[in-house]
C-alpha cells in the first residue's frame, strides 16, 4: 500500500504534528486553506467514514473537538470548519480517512458550496428512498 497518511503515522515521511495519541494523529496540512488548516487522522488504515468502527470514530471525533478548540484558541480565529470528504466525487483525494479542521477568520473569503431548492415533494421521495435503505447497526 502507497498511502501518505500511513506513511506520515509511522514518521517515514516529515509532517508539522500537533497531537498524537495511541489512536489518533493530527497534523498541519502542506494545502491549507487559512493557516491552522490540519487534519485528524486514525493511525490504522482505514479509507473512509463508511469503513469506521465506532470506536476509532468516537476517539477520532474527541481528537478533533479538542483540537478544534485549541486550534480556534492559538489562532485567535472567529470560527472553525469540520470537513470529511468520503469518495473522489465528494472531493477526496487521499484515501485515508481524515476529518479537516479549518480554522475560519472574519472576511477569509472562503465560501460554502451552494445551495439547491427542492419541493417538499421531492423532499418526500428523498426521505423514503433514504428510510428504506437504512442500515441498522
Amino acid at each position: 500500500m502507497d498511502c501518505v497518511f500511513c506513511a506520515i503515522v509511522q514518521k517515514k515521511i516529515p509532517a508539522h504534528i500537533l497531537f498524537e495519541d495511541a489512536d489518533t494523529l493530527v497534523f498541519l496540512t502542506n494545502e491549507p486553506v487559512n493557516e491552522g488548516h490540519a487534519l485528524v487522522i486514525p493511525k490504522t488504515h482505514v479509507t473512509d467514514l463508511l469503513g469506521l468502527s465506532s470506536e476509532v470514530l468516537s476517539k477520532l471525533m474527541n481528537s478533533a473537538q479538542r483540537m478544534s478548540e485549541t486550534i480556534m484558541h492559538a489562532l485567535n480565529a472567529d470560527g472553525l470548519n469540520l470537513e470529511m470528504n468520503n469518495g473522489a466525487a465528494a472531493g477526496q483525494s487521499v484515501f485515508h480517512t481524515h476529518i479537516h479542521l479549518i480554522p475560519r477568520f472574519s472576511g477569509d473569503g472562503f465560501r460554502h458550496w451552494p445551495h439547491k431548492k427542492l419541493t417538499s415533494e421531492q423532499h418526500t421521495v428523498i426521505q423514503e428512498k433514504i428510510k428504506s435503505a437504512f442500515v441498522s447497526s
